[in-house]
């Protein structure tokens, strides 16, 4: 399942061309502010956790675990999702989910760095699970250590 986030603060413009022509047009940072804002305060009131990533260009997350109901939103263009092996481009903001259950990799395929947001289905959760994830993120090595506590 797939949405694109209204916020009046950014503005979209998907290209029709090849992979990494999206992008965002922040116009100053107080708008990019303002989108950060509406966007922690949406996943809030679905009972997710707001998490805000910014990575180097070429970084990896590897073997992710999607513990409950998990969504991705990417800021800048050029991240790719690897779900159970599929390859899903990230198009700035707009949501995809993740059900519970699943593997998954983050791979920031540009030359700038990659900015995210990310959270889970807090309800969904074990508190152990909470303390062992990075930045929201939980390895799969960490959720079949927590299961066997």
């Amino acid at each position: 399942m797939q949405t694109t986030i209204q916020t009046p603060a950014a503005t979209v413009n998907h290209s029709t061309g090849g992979i990494g022509e999206d992008r965002v047009d922040w116009p100053d940072s107080d708008q990019m502010k303002e989108a950060l804002e509406e966007l922690e305060t949406s996943f809030r009131e679905r009972g997710y956790a707001f998490h805000l990533h910014c990575d180097n260009p070429g970084r990896i997350w590897r073997n992710l675990y999607a513990e409950a109901e998990e969504v991705f939103v990417a800021l800048t263009p050029g991240l790719t999702l690897a779900i159970n092996g599929a390859l899903k481009q990230a198009r700035p903001l707009e949501e995809v989910f993740l059900e519970p259950g699943h593997r998954f990799d983050i791979v920031g395929n540009s030359a700038h760095a990659c900015r995210w947001v990310y959270g889970y289905e807090i309800a969904g959760t074990k508190s152990s699970t909470r303390v062992l994830r990075s930045n929201g993120l939980l390895m799969e090595e960490d959720w079949l250590f927590a299961q066997t506590t």
